[in-house]
C-alpha cells in the first residue's frame, strides 16, 4: 500500500524517486527545482533560509507558529515572517510557486492536514522540497 492514498497522489507520484537513496542536500534540492516566482518557508524559524529561497530570485515568504524556540531566537530583521497555527496557511489556493520545509514535519502534529494544505496553496506544478529528519536517518544495530 502507497503512503499516500487519494486523488492527489496520482499527481505527484513521478516526482517521488524510485532509483537509490543517496544523501542529497535539501539546499542543492531546491536551488535545481526553484527559479524565482514567490516562495514559502514553511516553519521558518529563526529565518536562515532567506538567503538561499532569495539567491533563486525568488520572493520571500516565512511562516511559523507563534512561539517555538528558533523563532524566538530570530534576529533577523530585514523580511517579514508570518505566524499560523500549525495546520490551515493563511493563503489563496495557488499562492506559491514552491514551498521549501527544512526539518519541520517531525514536529507537525497534523501532517496529513498541513500536506493537504501545501497542496491547496502550491500553484498546479509548484514544487514542494522538504527535508525530514525521521525519513533521512540510516539505523544500524
Amino acid at each position: 500500500m502507497a503512503a499516500f492514498e487519494g486523488p492527489e497522489y496520482g499527481e505527484i507520484e513521478h516526482t517521488i524517486p524510485t532509483d537509490d537513496a543517496r544523501v542529497a542536500r535539501l539546499s542543492d534540492m531546491f536551488r535545481k527545482g526553484v527559479s524565482g516566482g514567490v516562495v514559502l518557508d514553511l516553519g521558518c524559524g529563526d529565518g536562515r533560509a532567506v538567503d538561499l529561497i532569495r539567491s533563486t530570485g525568488a520572493s520571500y515568504v516565512g511562516i511559523d507558529i507563534e512561539q517555538s524556540p528558533e523563532v524566538a531566537s530570530r534576529t533577523r530583521s530585514d523580511e517579514h515572517f508570518l505566524t499560523y497555527d500549525g495546520i490551515e496557511l493563511p493563503f489563496d489556493q495557488g499562492h506559491f510557486d514552491a514551498i521549501y520545509s527544512n526539518q519541520v514535519f517531525e514536529h507537525v502534529r497534523h501532517p496529513d492536514s498541513l500536506l493537504q494544505e501545501i497542496y491547496r496553496v502550491l500553484k498546479p506544478g509548484g514544487t514542494f522540497v522538504a527535508a525530514l529528519s525521521y525519513l533521512g536517518r540510516k539505523l544500524i544495530n
